[in-house]
């Protein structure tokens, strides 16, 4: 098959402009956990949620991410294993290395039960014994925890490393055009009504039923609309695809507010128009959401323009 678009080579070293940018935003999210702690008195990264989640960690990691996340979209570099991997030993040597600067900002220390200077081991292990929560009622802390509180450190580290991949890792998942080397993007072109808005009179059993078949009918009639527009697709008939999808407009925000719809993405690439549909099953509103993809259907350049032209 002969190529009509042929992208412009990208240069490999992107992937250390990514790697750059990523350590620059830790940088500046563990100097606003150390500016923190020293001048508002606030240690985010002893936040944690019923005791055992290092949600202030996590959050950190998450901040700290940012900038491997935004890099990589900017300049579409794909988050592969070995990128991954990368960005795990670069956050879990920053935490260390964060660790140590503020051991050797607070200049020599001297250990009062035996007289001698303190060794950034010794003084990791002090802060991991030393341990306490903070008493929930009056001023202070608890009693420290001892050895236990190595457990929390070991989550502590665990919920920086771990809340730095997070965006790598959605980003692993995100749809990718090997070809133009960029992120695709994603276009909703259709809701549809997989259930009635009638509720049913529970106490009439008739109602009920009726009220069940109708429910079942719009799901089945959102179903075999999204067949059809894939099979308008897999057969390139632009027209008859962009008119149908004219059909669809009207009721699409009603269709929205129903705790049950059928819905239709576009997940297409700028460069070279590439694509493919993608139906989903939708359950619930808000943030309470369950989403069931079904099969994506790829389609051509003339689906994508149709699809992506203004109706």
């Amino acid at each position: 098959m002969e190529l009509t678009y042929a992208p412009q080579e990208k240069p490999k070293s992107r992937a250390v402009v990514v790697l750059i940018a990523g350590v620059f935003t830790t940088l500046l999210a563990l100097v606003g956990v150390w500016a923190l702690s020293t001048y508002g008195d606030e240690n985010i990264m002893g936040w944690y949620g019923n005791y055992v989640i290092p949600a202030g960690a996590i959050l950190v990691g998450l901040v700290a991410s940012s900038g491997y996340g935004l890099a990589s979209w900017i300049t579409g570099v794909k988050i592969r294993k070995k990128l991954l991997l990368t960005i795990l030993l670069l956050q879990f040597l920053a935490y260390w290395g964060a660790q140590y600067a503020e051991f050797a900002a607070m200049g020599t220390l001297v250990e009062k039960s035996t007289g001698k200077v303190l060794t950034f081991a010794r003084y990791y292990h002090l802060n991991a014994v030393n341990f306490a929560w903070k008493k929930k009622y009056g001023e202070g802390n608890e009693a420290p925890l001892g050895e236990l509180g190595y457990c929390f450190k070991l989550l502590e580290i665990i919920g920086f490393v771990g809340g730095s991949l997070l965006v790598p890792i959605g980003l692993m998942k995100a749809p990718y055009c090997e070809l133009c080397q960029v992120y695709m993007k994603k276009k909703r072109l259709a809701v549809l009504p997989a259930i009635t808005a009638r509720k049913p009179k529970k106490k009439d059993p008739a109602d009920v039923a009726a009220t069940k078949a109708e429910h079942q009918a719009a799901m089945e009639a959102a179903t075999r609309q999204v067949a059809h527009l894939g099979q308008l697709a897999e057969a390139a008939d632009a027209e008859a695809f962009r008119e149908n999808m004219k059909t669809l407009q009207p009721g699409r925000k009603q269709a929205q507010k129903l705790p049950r719809r059928t819905t239709l993405d576009l997940v297409h690439c700028r460069g070279c128009v590439s694509g493919y549909l993608l139906p989903a099953m939708e359950v619930g509103k808000g943030n309470k959401v369950q989403r069931v993809e079904m099969a994506n259907v790829h389609v051509g350049r003339e689906i994508v323009t149709a699809a992506l032209a203004r109706p």
